[in-house]
């Protein structure tokens, strides 16, 4: 299966059969994050291509340093989402080596049109087996569960977010100078621009042929607004019992708090690969005791 920031065309190199998955984002807005997680790193996220000096990014600062920075090996993110589709069909050559980083190779670098990474894109759509928009979290999970017959993908330590783009320690200023500069940002992402419609017209006809429904996806939601779990509960030291008790009273509270989605929350949680089988049979008799105790419409 090939996903995440490779490119279509990479599982011709690879033995066995595969399946298409697309991460793809708002133009824009994938862009916008980009910069701002990686312009502090020296010449930004990589190096300049050989024939041009390298030297440290000056961050940003202003209009120009932008533009630098887009000139820096972030030129693979300029229609990021084409590039990956159609870069491979473009490339008038094209080698792979073991040791290559299929993240960065060159063909994702190269100065193709707007006009050619667009329509090659276009022709690539149908190929893609599983399109996961970050936009839409939840249903796009959904999907993958549906596609492979998978039980419920869910963590309920985490609230299965991206971590802060701060994290990566750009400033408000540098905030305010890429979103004074949008324009150039728009510029770089003319074809990206011109297919994100597209994508999100499949995605929405991915979820009708799955059957994902408003329920689900709220459901999903409703697990993972805050970590619904500790795991300092299931130290080994702990009584299996306190824990199952634990794990239904988190439940039951979460329940409490959207009681519409109570019966779909239970069944999602007791369809957890991770329980054990003694685990939840008895984490479905405690849910079944509670619910009918305080929550009323189940």
């Amino acid at each position: 299966m090939v996903a995440g920031h490779i490119f279509m065309g990479l599982e011709s190199f690879l033995p066995g059969n595969w399946d298409f998955w697309m991460n793809a984002r708002e133009p824009v807005a994938r862009l916008r994050s980009g910069l701002l997680r990686f312009h502090a790193r020296d010449t930004t996220h990589g190096k300049r291509k050989s024939y041009d000096l390298i030297k440290p990014s000056r961050g940003l600062v202003d209009r120009d340093s932008l533009a630098d920075v887009l000139a820096t090996s972030l030129q693979r993110e300029r229609n990021g989402i084409c590039r990956r589709l159609a870069s491979m069909t473009l490339a008038k050559r094209f080698s792979l080596l073991d040791t290559d980083n299929i993240e960065q190779i060159s063909i994702l670098e190269e100065g193709y049109t707007d006009e050619d990474l667009f329509n090659a894109s276009l022709e690539r759509l149908d190929r893609i087996n599983a399109l996961f928009l970050a936009e839409h979290f939840h249903a796009s999970v959904l999907s993958i569960e549906k596609i492979y017959g998978l039980a419920p993908l869910i963590n309920p330590f985490t609230v299965l977010r991206h971590n802060s783009a701060r994290v990566s320690g750009f400033t408000t200023e540098h905030e305010k100078c890429v979103d004074a500069n949008l324009d150039l940002i728009m510029e770089s992402q003319v074809a990206d621009l011109k297919l994100w419609p597209l994508l999100l017209k499949k995605f929405r006809y991915q979820i009708s042929e799955l059957g994902i429904s408003k329920q689900e996806i709220a459901t999903r939601e409703l697990i993972h607004h805050q970590p619904l779990f500790n795991d300092e509960w299931f130290a080994e030291e702990e009584d299996q019992e306190k824990v199952v008790e634990l794990m239904a009273t988190a439940v039951v509270k979460r329940a409490r708090s959207k009681p519409e989605l109570a019966a779909s929350l239970c069944s999602t949680i007791l369809a957890w690969p991770l329980l054990s089988d003694l685990s939840r049979e008895r984490l479905d008799l405690a849910l079944k005791r509670m619910m009918s105790k305080h929550v009323t419409s189940v």
